[in-house]
C-alpha cells in the first residue's frame, strides 16, 4: 500500500506539471502526454482511491479558479483528459482487448468534443466560425511567405474548406489521444500486474473488406457529382474521402511490413512505405485496396 501510494503522489505530481506545462510554451509537446499520468494512475489503484485523488485535485484547481483567470481554462482542460483516459482504464481493468479500449476511448474523446461544441453554442459561442476566421488570418498573414496571389474570395473558401473538414480533424485528435494513451501507458506498466494488452502485430492489422467498397464509392461520388459547399453530402465526402484514404495508406503499409516479414527481406520494404506514406499516400492507400479486397497475403502465404 505505501509503495503504491509513493507511486500516485509521484504521477500526480507529473500530471500537474504537465497540466502548468500548458501555460508555457512547452504545452505544445507536452499536451500529447497529458493522457498518460491518468491511465497509470488508473490502472495501479482501486477506482475509489482514483476518484478521491482527482476529487482532490481538481477542487485544488477550483480554488485557485478564484485568484487566478489560467485556473478554469486548466480545470476544464483536465476533465477533458482525465475522462477520455479514465474510461480506458476501466475497460482495460475489464479485461477488454486493445482495440475494442481504443475504439471507445476515440469514441469518448470525441464525444467530448462534440459536448463542447454543442455548451458553446448554447452560450453563443460559435466555435467552428471563429477556427474558420482564424484560418483565414493565417492564410493572409502566411500568404508572402508561399509566393501566391490568392483572392479575398479564394481566401474565405479555403477557410471555409478548412472549417468543413472540422469532423474529420476531430476525429484523427480523437484517435491520436486514443493511441497514444494505449501505447505509452502500455509500455509504461508493461512489468506490473495491471500490464494494458497488446494490439496485433503491425503487420496482421486488416480493414474490414466491405471499407473498400465505401471508399471506392466516395470515390465515385465525388468524381461524378458536382461538388456544392452548401450540400451535405459534399462535407460528407469532404471528410470521409481523407479519414478512408488515411485508413487504406496505414493498410497498406501493413501490407508491406506483412510481406517484408514472410519474405526475410528486413527493414528497406518498411522503409520504403513509410516514405510513400508520408509523400505518396494515394499510391499506398490503392495497395490498401487491393489487399483488402482480393487478399493478397492469403495468395503470399501459399507462394
Amino acid at each position: 500500500m505505501p509503495n503504491i501510494r509513493k507511486q500516485a503522489l509521484i504521477w500526480v505530481s507529473v500530471y500537474l506539471f504537465l497540466l502548468i506545462s500548458l501555460l508555457t510554451p512547452l504545452g505544445i509537446l507536452t499536451i500529447s502526454m497529458m493522457t498518460i499520468p491518468v491511465i497509470v494512475l488508473f490502472m495501479i489503484m482501486r477506482i475509489k482511491s482514483f476518484i478521491i485523488y482527482q476529487l482532490i485535485m481538481h477542487t485544488v484547481l477550483l480554488i485557485f479558479t478564484v485568484a487566478w483567470p489560467p485556473g478554469i481554462f486548466m480545470t476544464l482542460i483536465s476533465l477533458y483528459f482525465v475522462i477520455g483516459a479514465s474510461a480506458m482504464g476501466y475497460f482495460y481493468k475489464k479485461k477488454s482487448s486493445a482495440a475494442s479500449v481504443i475504439a471507445i476511448g476515440t469514441v469518448v474523446f470525441l464525444g467530448e468534443l462534440l459536448l463542447v461544441l454543442v455548451i458553446s453554442a448554447g452560450l453563443g459561442l460559435n466555435l467552428i466560425e471563429q477556427y474558420s476566421a482564424l484560418i483565414k488570418q493565417s492564410l493572409e498573414s502566411t500568404q508572402p511567405l508561399w509566393n501566391v496571389s490568392n483572392s479575398a474570395t479564394e481566401m474565405e473558401q479555403m477557410a471555409a474548406t478548412m472549417a468543413q473538414m472540422v469532423p474529420m480533424f476531430m476525429i484523427i485528435f480523437a484517435l491520436f489521444y486514443a493511441w497514444i494513451t494505449h501505447a505509452i501507458g502500455r509500455k509504461l506498466l508493461s512489468r506490473t500486474e495491471m500490464a494494458i494488452p497488446a494490439l496485433k502485430p503491425f503487420k496482421d492489422w486488416m480493414i474490414p473488406k466491405s471499407w473498400g467498397w465505401f471508399y471506392v464509392a466516395a470515390l465515385l461520388l465525388e468524381v461524378l457529382l458536382p461538388m456544392d459547399p452548401s450540400s451535405v453530402l459534399t462535407v460528407i465526402l469532404l471528410n470521409l474521402l481523407p479519414l478512408l484514404m488515411l485508413a487504406f495508406s496505414i493498410q497498406g503499409l501493413s501490407f508491406l511490413y506483412y510481406v517484408s516479414d514472410a519474405k526475410g527481406w528486413g527493414h528497406v520494404l518498411p522503409a520504403v512505405g513509410v516514405v510513400l506514406f508520408v509523400f505518396l499516400s494515394y499510391f499506398l492507400s490503392f495497395l490498401g485496396i487491393i489487399d483488402t479486397s482480393f487478399n493478397l497475403r492469403g495468395r503470399i502465404k501459399k507462394h
